[in-house]
């Protein structure tokens, strides 16, 4: 199989409760034949955090003195996970800055993938725990996949992403890889507004799926969304045609409309029940 990913980080926390996501990790590394790492954020900042952004509330000492406690915690799970799925699984605890730490981490070792849990809202609680998976998302430079429920990374079939003002070369490059690897639908959406700006996006859509079809034999479908916001189109669209993972660029482009989905910090990857892919625009 063609590599997609060669390096994945999973973030977990050290009891390993999170078995959708170490399921799915482990699933997709085995599938990509890639290097997979469990990493640990442990700071002794006072962060409402636990699950599922897998920081660890502690003072100074334990940080200092249970690192490899913790470690072998890791250890065990990487051990069951790696058994089940035959896989070598490394373990990594981070102290001190977490999304500076996690980022240096990825760029000394060559991560292309960071895979992390969010929240769908529902508590006040998920509100600050999805705020910090806002601040990997917007730190990392790598791509990262958001989780939120039980998924399958065999069953990747049908790929949804939103195309606007801009022509999103490095997330197109990204999902036609994955619609390669898995022999899955791409489906380009754009908004239905009017005036210049529904235009541009209609021509940057077209270009998109020329783009697309210019590198390779992929199956591609085209569709301008009804609906004042934006987002929950996507998400409804996605949902209507069962889509396995929603590709999207950082920013604007993951954001909700309303005053309610601004206080809350409601995002696509939050309310979509979907996978959720955000890769950066190229530099």
């Amino acid at each position: 199989m063609q590599e997609l990913f060669k390096h994945i980080v999973v973030l977990t926390d050290i009891e390993g409760k999170k078995q959708s996501l170490l399921g799915f990790s482990a699933e997709l590394a085995h599938l990509c034949k890639a290097k997979l790492d469990l990493v640990h954020l442990l700071n002794h900042l006072n962060y409402a955090i636990g699950s599922p952004l897998d920081y660890h509330l502690a003072p100074v000492v334990y940080i200092n003195n249970g690192k490899r406690e913790i470690e072998n915690k890791l250890k065990l799970i990487a051990s069951r996970i790696g058994y089940e799925n035959g896989l070598q699984i490394s373990v990594k605890v981070l102290t001190e800055q977490p999304e500076k730490s996690l980022k240096q981490y990825a760029m000394e070792t060559g991560v292309d993938l960071v895979i992390l849990q969010a929240c769908n809202n529902k508590l006040t609680m998920d509100y600050f725990r999805n705020s910090h998976v806002e601040r990997i998302i917007n730190y990392m430079e790598c791509p990262v996949l958001t989780i939120t429920g039980h998924k399958n990374a065999n069953g990747i079939k049908s790929i949804v992403i939103p195309v606007g003002d801009l022509i999103p070369r490095r997330k197109l490059k990204l999902a036609f890889l994955v619609a390669k690897v898995y022999s899955a639908k791409i489906h380009l959406v754009t908004s239905a507004g009017v005036g210049e700006d529904s235009e541009k996006c209609i021509n940057n859509l077209l270009s998109a799926c020329a783009m697309l079809k210019a590198w390779g034999n992929v199956q591609v479908e085209c569709k301008r969304l009804d609906g004042a916001d934006y987002g929950q189109s996507v998400i409804r669209y996605a949902r209507k045609i069962f889509a396995d993972l929603i590709v999207v660029n950082p920013g604007r482009e993951t954001r909700l409309s309303g005053w309610i989905n601004f206080l809350l910090g409601a995002r696509i990857y939050t309310d979509s029940g979907i996978p959720v892919l955000i890769v950066k625009h190229q530099n």
